[in-house]
């Protein structure tokens, strides 16, 4: 019998039925009438019924068996390899609490302290409204001023009231636009942790060559919170990082910046750079590394000893331009600088600490 998206047991009314003889068995006359309606004897529909039975018995799951414990290994007497394999022993990624991720990462970005800010404010307009809707009250209500008394009045205090909250107003938008772009940076840092957002992904970087442009025409220069929140979103740069940005063409409107994302091999970052000069004028880390693929033992070098060979590498082509008259000629500092950020981001922090594009145009003057 079927009721309420379930089945009873063959041959019986359903216990949730709420009918006469829920959870028995059906009557020996209900099923000949059941055969009857079918064209079948009484005898050959109780003999499908007991089969349904038998059947319903045979796929009823045995008892599990109760686990034993079981003993600790004593790895100590388990004899090491001698056959020289050094290949790194494999551990599964730890698994992501997301709750507690979440939970710190709101906790990081100050988003209760600005949900109680806004709370606030909004607390000292509506006492504000609630005072100049009162005066108000009081002008209208007078029987002993004139029309044009009343008016002017209203008027008065209408101005007084705007002047006053205005400043509170922007300060509540500010507000609202600061948690909008904590929200987004969370979001992104999660999705970033989960893997589900790629830096690296064509939609990512489209996005970031949208954001240089509009960067370069000012057009980001009266951004609001929720235009940094959703360009936040669209490229996985923060919020921070944009912020930067904006400031800066505000700041100079001459200068010449540019977003970009760069992996050192144990974190993404968002650098900010002067495109004249190549110097970095920010960055900021966005995320861990993506995690690599493990493949079977070979000679690849590890992050640090890759770090170690780019910055040698970088160091000597810097050592030859700063004494190489005719490799000055084919390339400005600025332009050395730019070109070996980008070719080499492990050595970034050699570059940014040593060797800015002014280090390397001093150092070549001394030459």
């Amino acid at each position: 019998m079927y009721w309420g998206g379930t089945l009873s047991d063959p041959g019986v009314v359903h216990p949730s039925s709420g009918q006469v003889g829920a959870g028995q068995r059906v009557s020996a006359e209900v099923n000949r009438q059941s055969a009857a309606l079918q064209g079948v004897s009484p005898q050959q529909f109780e003999g499908f019924l007991q089969s349904q039975r038998d059947r319903q018995t045979q796929s009823q799951p045995a008892p599990a068996p109760t686990p034993q414990p079981v003993p600790p290994v004593d790895t100590s007497a388990i004899p090491s390899d001698s056959g020289g394999d050094t290949s790194p022993v494999i551990q599964p990624p730890a698994e992501i609490d997301l709750p507690k991720l979440y939970d710190n990462l709101f906790a990081e970005a100050g988003i209760s302290g600005v949900q109680n800010s806004i709370k606030e404010q909004e607390s000292l307009l509506a006492d504000k409204e609630r005072a100049f809707v009162e005066a108000k009250g009081k002008i209208n209500d007078n029987p002993f001023l004139s029309e044009a008394t009343r008016v002017g009045r209203v008027a008065k205090l209408e101005s007084l009231y705007q002047g006053r909250i205005a400043n509170d107003i922007r300060k509540l938008e500010n507000l609202q636009g600061e948690i909008e772009t904590k929200k987004a940076d969370v979001e992104t840092k999660i999705n970033l942790e989960l893997q589900q957002f790629n830096l690296d992904s064509e939609t990512a970087q489209r996005a970031l060559t949208q954001l240089n442009t509009l960067l370069e025409m000012g057009a980001l220069d009266n951004a609001t919170g929720i235009d940094v929140a959703n360009l936040t979103r669209s490229t996985g740069i923060s919020s921070t990082m944009i912020q930067s940005a904006i400031k800066s063409r505000i700041k100079e409107p001459e200068l010449n910046t540019t977003l970009q994302t760069i992996d050192d091999g144990s974190t993404q970052w968002g650098v900010l750079i002067d495109t004249d000069t190549g110097d970095v004028i920010n960055r900021i880390q966005l995320a861990r590394s993506k995690p690599k693929v493990f493949a079977p033992r070979d000679d690849t070098p590890s992050a640090s000893d890759q770090k170690a060979e780019d910055i040698g590498v970088v160091g000597g082509i810097i050592s030859r331009y700063i004494t190489d008259i005719d490799e000055q000629r084919k390339i400005s500092p600025e332009s050395l600088y730019r070109q070996l950020s980008l070719q080499y981001p492990l050595a970034i922090d050699f570059l940014s600490e040593n060797w800015t594009a002014a280090d390397i145009r001093a150092a070549r003057k001394k030459k």
